[in-house]
Order: C-alpha cells, then sequence, then structure tokens
C-alpha cells in the first residue's frame, strides 16, 4: 500500500492479537490495517494514509451454495518472519467451513491462499471504474455506467483486475496465476443513482489470490474533451502526484473511431501518423500537464488518466511479480524495427536518394546507392510478408469463429455473441480491402521488384535527365512502406478494437468468455510478433 507517492519505506509486520480475548486480531504495516473480527463476515483492509484511517477493501469467501452465511469463527498466527505474516482463517456458516491462509507481506501486498473449501472470495471495494489491463492489447475498461440493466460483467480472466477508486485517490488491484479461475465484477444501483461497481468477484480454482491497494491523491483523473479544445494546448486541472509511465485512454473520431491509450511523453512534440503531422496528444510540462486535439481526429466522450506501470507498487509490476510473467501484460516482441540501415528510417533513405539524383550525384554515391536499394528491396519483402499476415490472420480468424459457431449453433445466447464477432472481422476485411485495393500483397510485392530492377537500372546513369522517372520510381519501389503504415493504424488498430468488444461482449455469458479469451489471445499474438505496425502512429 502506498500513501501519497510510488515508494514508501519498508516495515515489518506487526500482530495485535486479542483473539482468545475479544475475538479481534489486526496485522499493520506502515500503510495497512488488516481487521480479522469474530463472527464477521468478512476480513476488512483499512489504508492509514494521512490522518484518516480509511476502509478500502473487505474480503468475503463465497461458496456456490450461500456466500452470505459464513462467518469468521477462527483466526489463528501460523507463522511470523521480519518480511511477512500468515494467518489461518475459518469461515463457517449453514454449509461446510471454508478454511484459508492470509499472509500479509510489508509491502503491503494481501495473499489469500485457500486450504479447505474455499471455492473463491468476493472483494468489496468503492470502484468507480474497473481496468483489465493489458500491454499489447492495451485495456479494457469498465464503466457501470453503460450496463444500467446487469449485476454481473464476467471478465475474461486474464490473471488480473484493477479498480479505480471513488475519490480519485487510490487504485485496487487483483492478481492470480494462471489456470482456470473465473473472475466477475459485481453491480449495484444505489437509490437515484446509477449503476456502481460494489466487488470483484474470482473463483479460485484452489490457488491463491493478491490483493493490493494503492493510495495516493490524484493517482487517477477524468477529463471532457470540449469542442473549443481542439487545435489548443488544454493544461489540466491535475499534476501527476509521483512519476511513472501515465496514459489516457480515449476514443478517436473519424476516421479511426478507435478507442486508443496515449502515453504521456515528457515535452510538446509532433508525431506523423496516418492523416499528416499532429502535434502529440499528451505530454508533461515540468508538473504541469497537457492535451491536444486535432480537427482531423477529434476526441469522443471523456477520457480517464492513469498509470499502471513504471513504479515499484504498479498494478504490472504487481502482477507480475506475484505470478510471474503474466501473458496479457507481456512485452512485444518486434522485428519491423531492425529493417533497414541502423540510423536511417526506410523514408529517410528514399528522401536522401531523391536529393542524390536530382544533383545528379547517383554515380559518385554508387555504394551508398546500392547499399539503399539492397534496404528497399528487404524493406519491400518485409512490408509485404507482413502485409499478407493480415489476409491468413483474418482468414484463419474466419474459419475459427465459423467452427464455433457450428458447435454452438443451438446456444442463442453464445450464438448472438459470435455474430458479434464474426462482424468485427468484417470490419478487418473491408479495411483492409479499401487501403490494399484490387492488389494482393504477392502482386503488390512483384510491382515492387519491377519498380526496382528499373531503378537499379537508371541510377547507373550518368546526369539529371533521368531525375523525374527515379523519383517516381523510388516511391513505387517502397508502396508496402507506405501502406504498411496506414494499413496497420487503422487495420490493426481494428484488431485491437475487435480484443476490446469481446471482452465486453462476454459479460452476459460466462459461457462466451471461453471465445472471449482465445479471440484476444490469437489476437495478441498476432499484434505482438510485430507491434511496430499496429500502433496507430
Amino acid at each position: 500500500m502506498i500513501a501519497g507517492c510510488a515508494a514508501t519505506q519498508r516495515a515489518e509486520v506487526s500482530v495485535l492479537d486479542h483473539w482468545d480475548h475479544s475475538g479481534q486480531l489486526t496485522l499493520e504495516t506502515q500503510d495497512v490495517s488488516v481487521l480479522f473480527r469474530k463472527d464477521n463476515s468478512k476480513i476488512l483492509v483499512f489504508s492509514k494514509s494521512g490522518k484518516n484511517r480509511n476502509q478500502r477493501m473487505g474480503i468475503m469467501p463465497w461458496s456456490y451454495q450461500n456466500s452470505a452465511d459464513q462467518k469468521l469463527i477462527h483466526c489463528e498466527t501460523i507463522q511470523r518472519t521480519d518480511g511477512r505474516v500468515g494467518i489461518e482463517i475459518v469461515f463457517s456458516g449453514k454449509q461446510e467451513q471454508a478454511r484459508g491462509i492470509v499472509w500479509l507481506e510489508e509491502g503491503g501486498t494481501l495473499q489469500l491462499a485457500p486450504t479447505q473449501n474455499l471455492a473463491g472470495i468476493t472483494i468489496f471495494a468503492d470502484i468507480k471504474y474497473g481496468v483489465l489491463p493489458g500491454r499489447i492489447l492495451d485495456d479494457v475498461l469498465y464503466d457501470p455506467s453503460t450496463h444500467s440493466d446487469q449485476e454481473r460483467l464476467n471478465l475474461p480472466s486474464e490473471q488480473s483486475f484493477v479498480g479505480l477508486m471513488e475519490g480519485n485517490d487510490g487504485m485496487f488491484m487483483c492478481a492470480w496465476p494462471d489456470g482456470n479461475q473465473k473472475a466477475a465484477i459485481l453491480l449495484s444501483r444505489a437509490e437515484g443513482h446509477s449503476m456502481q461497481i460494489t466487488a470483484l468477484e474470482l473463483e479460485l480454482d484452489e490457488k491463491p489470490a493478491y490483493l493490493h491497494v494503492i493510495d495516493a491523491p490524484g493517482i487517477w483523473h477524468e477529463f471532457q474533451p470540449l469542442p473549443e479544445h481542439l487545435e489548443k494546448d488544454v493544461e489540466l486541472k491535475w499534476n501527476r502526484p509521483f512519476e511513472a509511465k501515465w496514459k489516457t485512454h480515449m476514443i478517436e473520431g473519424d476516421p479511426l473511431k478507435i478507442q486508443t491509450a496515449f502515453a504521456f511523453k515528457n515535452g510538446k512534440s509532433r508525431t506523423w501518423r496516418p492523416g499528416g503531422s499532429f502535434t502529440y496528444p499528451a505530454w508533461f510540462d515540468g508538473t504541469k500537464s497537457f492535451l491536444s486535439f486535432s480537427k482531423k481526429i477529434p476526441p469522443e466522450g471523456h477520457m480517464i488518466i492513469y498509470a499502471l506501470e513504471g513504479y515499484a507498487s504498479a498494478p504490472v509490476e504487481f502482477a507480475n511479480r506475484s505470478c510471474g510473467v503474466v501473458p496479457a501484460l507481456r512485452k512485444t516482441e518486434s522485428s519491423i524495427g531492425t529493417v533497414g540501415r541502423p540510423g536511417m528510417r526506410n523514408c529517410d533513405g528514399r528522401h536522401y536518394m531523391v536529393k542524390i539524383t536530382r544533383q545528379g550525384l547517383q554515380c559518385r554515391e554508387t555504394p551508398l546507392v546500392r547499399e539503399l536499394l539492397v534496404e528497399f528491396s528487404g524493406n519491400a519483402r518485409t512490408y509485404n510478408q507482413r502485409l499478407s499476415d493480415y489476409a491468413g490472420f483474418m482468414q484463419a480468424m474466419k474459419s475459427q469463429v465459423e467452427s464455433w459457431q457450428l458447435e454452438v449453433a443451438e446456444d442463442q445466447e453464445l450464438s448472438s455473441f459470435l455474430d458479434r464477432m464474426r462482424l468485427n472481422i468484417e470490419k478487418l476485411e473491408q479495411g483492409y480491402a479499401q487501403w490494399m485495393g484490387d492488389r494482393t500483397a504477392s502482386q503488390l510485392l512483384q510491382y515492387e521488384k519491377e519498380s526496382l530492377d528499373k531503378l537499379k537500372a537508371l541510377v547507373t546513369e550518368e546526369g539529371i535527365e533521368s531525375f523525374p522517372e527515379t523519383q517516381y520510381l523510388l516511391w513505387e519501389c517502397n508502396r508496402s512502406a507506405g501502406m504498411i503504415e496506414i494499413i496497420s493504424g487503422r487495420v490493426g488498430g481494428l484488431a485491437r478494437d475487435w480484443a476490446r468488444d469481446a471482452a465486453h461482449g462476454c459479460v452476459a455469458s460466462i459461457s462466451a468468455v471461453k471465445f472471449a479469451e482465445e479471440i484476444r489471445e490469437e489476437i495478441r499474438s498476432f499484434i505482438g510478433k510485430d507491434r511496430m505496425c499496429e500502433t496507430v502512429y
């Protein structure tokens, strides 16, 4: 638990054991207090930030029969070291007793391990937005106000969950090891209010769960872009509480219409992306934070700002530290970034060739020209392979979804979910076809090879007479380089959007979750192979 900053002095776990006398046992670190009370239905977790002692979590075992009847009847310290303390707990109700061991570490991490009849836990917390963290696929945000008719949202089980807590001053996180766990957000409606997240429910699959809360004023922030903010640098009334990898989620308007995560940069800058050169949309200037929105790609709706990694107790680091490398939080392995001459991007090489041939210096610079032509040829093969991979990926996914549709044809709920997934594939196909035109990737590569052969002959000629044709061929033999940026931004963006839609589409059906998990992992694996192609930049 962090009180007001991203790192805190480590402190031993203390035990206040009054169980035999008053039926109460308390574990404490510098920042967190965990209360076990006899005949209570929950283990209570408090933060100790500032002058306040705020209840952050209530943890209750559940069974499939009747979790509400369970009460804590036994609590005993079983292990105590410098770094952590273990407490054996027993809950009893009308059904069988549920047993487990709770560990509190000096850094504030709470581990709950089932030992007998502890099928799962319900973690109560005041959460405004739920987050399914991801790196390759970005995060999935769950807004309870968009689920007015549901009391339970089934989630893909990707080994971690983050809750942005009410008051903008806390983040709740939960992680669990690989297995057959099932996770769900529980919603309720307070009188006169919209739906609110009340708890995370986690089926344990006989494996432990890890819990943690971070406290800091302004640890996350909401902002509503307005029309008058377009083409302006907008200073936020929010300062980052500590150094981290801060980012914002926003939905872009035409032509992308895709929810995208933008990392905050240090300092204002410009960036190129399909459609032209833009001011980068999010940056810090000292302690101040700024956003900038273009009329060409305006934002839609509100945006959320937070940091899931880049500091000691961040959710990504917490999950990987607790459970090993979590697949959904793994990093990418990009091969596209290794293409071309070190220090010279593909477009730079082409512009340099234009400069040389405009002045008629191609023969004098023959070694460099030959080197660049070899790189152009290698670039064309690499980029066209990626363009071909798109077609293969879409066909494989279409076949998979069609196979699933045949398997569940009698199940209307699952059929509806898979129909929704099929529509996402069709969007991908339409976007791909729009930018590829009437050429396949192999046809485009053949055309580029022919252009490159003509270019090789032209650059052996003296003078500037061949410059116009040389300039034209320089673009034609690298056509795929421009297309990969556009197609990856649009089609790759749609693939990430599909993964997000799968996570939202399965919330009403626990049976659909397994399909959503498979779809998301297939997209994650495809995009993760060459992430530099798949960003919107």
